[in-house]
C-alpha cells in the first residue's frame, strides 16, 4: 500500500509540473510570437485574451482536471484500504470472541458431567477449518466445503449404539448376554470416538489382562459406561447446537440405551478380571 501511494503521489505532481511547464511554456512563446501586446481593462481585451491563449488555459484546465481525478482516486484507494482494515479487525475479534465461546462451553460442559475435555483448540479447528483472523464461519463446514466433521462424529456414535442395542437384544431368552469379543471392539470403537472429540473419564478402572486383546486401543474404562455414553451424546448435541443452524441442531438425535444401562454396566465390570468362566470369542 506504501509503494501504491508513493507512485500515486509521483504520478500527481508529475501531472501538476508537466501540465503547468505547458502553459507557461506556450504562453511564453505565444507572448514572443505576438507584437503589440499591451494592458487593457476593458471586455474586448479581455477576449482577446482567452482567444490568444486558449491552448495554455486549456492545458492548465486539463492539468487542474487530471490532479483532481488522480486525487479523488487516491483518497477512494485509501478509504477502501481503511475499511479493508476495520473488517479485517472487526474479524479477529469476532474469531477470537467465537473461538473463546466455544472453549467456555466445553469448559462448563465438563464441569457440569464431571469429565475432562481435552484439545479444546484442536476440535475447534476440526469443525470449523476455515475460520482464522481474516475469516469467520459460524456454522460448521468440512476442510475441503463438504459435509463438517461433526457429522461424522455423531453417525459414529449412532452405529456403535444401535449395534450394542443390536447385541443386547440377540441375547438368549430370560438369559444374560456374556462377554464377546463384539462387545468388546464396540466398546473400545466408542472409547475412540468419545477421545476424538476430546471427552475423558475422570473415574476409570483397570482392565484385565485377559481382555487387551479384545479391547485393543484402552486399557481403562469408565466405571459408569452407560452414564459416559450418555455424557458423550450430550456433548454432541451442545457442539450441534453450537456449530449448526437451529433448524438442522434439532434433528440431531442421539441414539439411546438406557433400556440396558444396567446390564451394560454388569458387562463391563466383568472386564476387571477374569470370571474364569471363559471368554467367548
Amino acid at each position: 500500500m506504501e509503494n501504491k501511494t508513493l507512485w500515486k503521489s509521483k504520478l500527481l505532481w508529475s501531472a501538476i509540473i508537466i501540465g503547468v511547464g505547458i502553459a507557461v511554456g506556450s504562453s511564453i512563446v505565444i507572448m514572443n510570437s505576438t507584437d503589440n501586446l499591451v494592458w487593457c481593462e476593458n471586455s474586448a481585451c479581455f477576449s482577446s485574451f482567452l482567444e490568444l491563449f486558449d491552448f495554455p488555459l486549456k492545458a492548465l484546465s486539463a492539468t487542474l482536471f487530471v490532479a483532481g481525478f488522480i486525487a479523488v482516486i487516491h483518497r477512494s484507494e485509501q478509504t477502501y484500504h481503511q475499511i479493508e482494515i476495520a473488517r479485517e479487525q472487526n474479524t479477529f475479534a469476532n474469531y477470537y470472541e467465537h473461538k473463546k465461546k466455544f472453549i467456555e462451553m466445553l469448559s462448563q460442559f465438563a464441569e457440569e458431567h464431571d469429565v475432562e475435555i481435552k484439545g479444546k483448540s484442536k476440535l475447534y479447528k476440526e469443525l470449523f477449518p476455515f475460520n482464522n483472523h481474516k475469516e469467520l464461519e459460524l456454522v460448521s463446514k468440512g476442510e475441503q466445503g463438504g459435509s463438517s466433521s461433526l457429522y461424522y462424529f455423531i453417525d459414529r456414535y449412532n452405529v456403535y449404539l444401535s449395534d450394542l442395542k443390536l447385541l443386547f437384544k440377540k441375547k438368549p431368552a430370560g438369559g444374560e448376554m456374556k462377554l464377546n469379543s463384539t462387545f468388546c471392539n464396540l466398546l473400545d470403537s466408542f472409547l475412540i470416538l468419545a477421545s476424538q472429540i476430546g471427552v475423558v473419564p475422570k473415574s476409570t478402572f483397570q482392565i484385565d489382562d485377559t481382555y487387551k486383546t479384545q479391547v485393543k486401543n484402552n486399557r481403562e474404562l469408565p466405571k459408569d459406561f452407560n452414564n459416559f455414553i450418555f455424557v458423550v451424546g450430550e456433548m454432541l448435541e451442545e457442539l450441534a447446537f453450537f456449530s449448526f443452524t437451529n433448524e438442522n441442531a434439532k434433528n440431531i438425535k442421539p441414539v439411546s440405551i438406557s433400556e440396558y444401562s444396567r446390564e451394560l454396566n454388569l458387562l463391563v465390570e466383568n472386564l476387571k478380571e477374569n470370571p474364569y468362566e471363559g471368554f467367548i470369542g
